[in-house]
């Protein structure tokens, strides 16, 4: 990887303490702020860890990855704390003090070691070689594919298995009215087109009760007896085209009664 003038690469092969690390950077930025007067610095790295010689990943238990980065405590509205600005009348002075504060480090290292809050961060977090890692990772996503799949099989069977069940509902429920006006069409003779378009003007379910009183409005009785049936209202034409008759049956085809157009038909 090119990297873009201004930046130094620092690469520490082997396997090393914090203290060599931080012995190495401290040496390295200690001869660049001596050497050539430099002032601050900012670091961009990867920290590889090891236990018994392997390399070891950071496992995600519940959403199956890998922990690739952390922001501890430290990192927090961090500053530089070796930078000292003041003001002289008008005149902004910006000092650096270059000495290396040993004690900070030893604070911060003591602090995690008496009381390590970050078990409780990371309890979801499990250490593993990075050799198996990967295919660790992938059995998990195969796991959670095939769970997918399987849960998405049984939606698409209930999906259909209820498609079906309205389906059929919906079947019996148009059965006697099919039935009804198939056997009014034998009955007349005609073929369908024929008989839709001189005798029948409209043949269909009866199950309103605010629509049943006006057809019983002059027949209390049965109105009262068919109040709660499904009923078949038969609209007949007459020669002009208009309705002429209307006919209630029961759902089984049981004529009911008959009525001329003496009242206005919804």
């Amino acid at each position: 990887m090119k990297k873009l003038p201004g930046s130094l690469e620092i690469k520490l092969h082997e396997r090393l303490s914090k203290n060599d690390i931080l012995n190495v950077l401290a040496e390295q930025m200690t001869i660049l702020e001596e050497t050539f007067d430099i002032q601050e610095f900012k670091l961009f790295s990867f920290l590889e860890c090891y236990i018994d010689g392997k390399k070891q990943a950071l496992y995600i238990n519940d959403s199956n990855g890998i922990v690739s980065s952390f922001t501890s405590n430290t990192q927090h509205n961090i500053e530089n704390t070796s930078k000292t600005v003041i003001k002289d009348g008008g005149k902004r002075i910006v000092s650096y003090d270059k000495s290396f504060d040993a004690d900070k480090i030893a604070k911060t290292i003591h602090e995690i070691q008496a009381f390590n809050t970050y078990k409780y961060s990371f309890n979801n977090v499990t250490v593993m070689p990075a050799s198996i890692i990967n295919s660790i990772i992938q059995q998990e996503e195969n796991k959670r594919r095939e769970e997918e799949d399987r849960l998405y099989l049984i939606s698409q069977l209930k999906r259909k298995q209820e498609e079906e069940k309205k389906a059929k509902e919906h079947e019996e429920y148009e059965r006697p009215l099919k039935l009804f006006i198939s056997n009014k069409i034998k009955e007349s003779g005609l073929s369908e087109m024929d008989f839709k378009r001189t005798i029948s003007s409209s043949c269909d379910y009866l199950f309103s009760v605010s629509t049943k009183a006006k057809y019983f409005a002059e027949k209390p009785e049965l109105f009262e007896k068919y109040r709660d049936d499904r009923l078949i209202r038969y609209s007949i034409k007459r020669q002009d085209g208009k309705v002429g008759k209307v006919e209630i049956y029961t759902e089984d085809g049981k004529l009911i009664f008959k009525q001329y157009k003496t009242l206005k038909l919804v």
